[in-house]
């Protein structure tokens, strides 16, 4: 049970990457994301329900960014990310509650990123075998605002897969708030 645990929290932390179903969201002018933006605010919550075997166990997690000195910036059509920042997660599985600090340093990205409407898509480049440590995540997100000082992306994912015999349900929403 400690092991499907693990997998349990390994699962909800890997899945900030996004997608969102929305057509009908208003357009931003993308020309305002243009410069550095500091990370101010990261929050994200869901569920991860497992099944194997018949038997099926659910994770409930929120975490919060601390400590934050993270920073991206945004080129036309490219952008880098660079700093640091610890998530405080808070999980509870069949009742009891655990909280633990993940620590993410030196974080340094880059990509490609596109606007459509609302949306944000972003395309780290990424060696081969690495894994995402930056603060703009592959997949698409919904910028919620964006003014002169303050942007809001909030991604969000609803994933069903299998993995070694056991099927993962994954829900997840990511807010990510950023100032200059």
């Amino acid at each position: 049970m400690k092991n499907f645990r693990s997998v349990m929290l390994i699962a909800a932390l890997v899945t900030c990457i996004s997608c969102s179903d929305n057509d009908n969201d208003p357009e931003v002018n993308s020309g305002m994301i243009l410069g550095e933006w500091q990370l101010e605010e990261m929050n994200y919550s869901g569920t991860t329900s497992m099944t194997m075997e018949g038997q099926t166990s659910s994770l409930v997690y929120a975490a919060e960014a601390i400590d934050i000195d993270a920073q991206v910036i945004f080129n036309d059509q490219t952008y880098r990310s660079q700093g640091s920042y610890t998530i405080r997660m808070s999980t509870t599985m069949e009742g009891n509650t655990q909280v633990q600090d993940y620590p993410f340093s030196d974080i340094s990205g880059t990509g490609t990123y596109n606007i459509e409407g609302n949306r944000i898509t972003t395309d780290p480049d990424l060696p081969p075998g690495s894994e995402q440590e930056f603060l703009m995540e592959g997949g698409e997100g919904t910028i919620m605002e964006l003014k002169e000082n303050r942007m809001v992306i909030v991604n969000s994912e609803e994933v069903t897969s299998i993995v070694n015999g056991m099927e993962m349900e994954v829900t997840m929403e990511l807010i990510q708030i950023f100032s200059r």
